[in-house]
């Protein structure tokens, strides 16, 4: 008769918080059956860890095993590499979509978690910009592409804001 068990790391956050990806987290085992489970780890803070993953089996119990993980994080260099600084569509038609390439280089060895904060509120009645990607992670000596559509809502000059965190840093 097989086993039902899940996997997790108590304490570990939530969606984009989240920091530890196990795969598979759920399954089923038969007497005498093994399952290799990974493991991914992509912080977001820079600090110590000392946490355990633990297996609970289903009608049986929880917290049946408990797998010390210890780990220290450093915040991964990402950078941006274009747009420079400014992106000049010069002269715009009203309503109609511009697209531009966010580039962005990890230059670490460790996976770096990005988010494309949303946009200021205020600034949608100037122009609205969408990414196709609102959050991500760029592998390590990686580089990523996200896609930006521009909605220019105002004619004239158009300067917006957009602003990209590195999870883990505090700017």
């Amino acid at each position: 008769m097989p086993i039902e068990y899940s996997l997790r790391v108590p304490g570990d956050g939530k969606l984009l918080k989240k920091e530890f990806d196990i795969n598979p987290s759920t399954g089923n085992l038969n007497p005498g059956e093994e399952v290799s489970i990974q493991v991914d780890f992509i912080p977001v803070s820079v600090r110590k860890y000392d946490m355990v993953l633990v297996v609970d089996i289903e009608g049986v119990g929880q917290d049946m095993h408990a797998l010390p993980i210890k780990a220290e994080s450093f915040v991964p260099k990402v950078e941006i590499l274009v747009p420079n600084d400014l992106i000049d569509f010069e002269k715009v038609f009203l309503r109609h979509p511009y697209y531009f390439d966010l580039k962005m280089r990890n230059r670490s060895k460790l996976q770096a978690k990005f988010e494309i904060l949303p946009q200021d509120e205020s600034s949608t009645i100037v122009a609205e910009y969408t990414p196709d990607m609102q959050e991500g992670v760029i592998e390590g000596q990686a580089e990523i592409n996200v896609k930006v559509k521009l909605l220019p809502q105002k004619g004239g000059q158009i300067r917006l804001p957009m602003y990209v965190k590195i999870i883990g840093e505090n700017t």
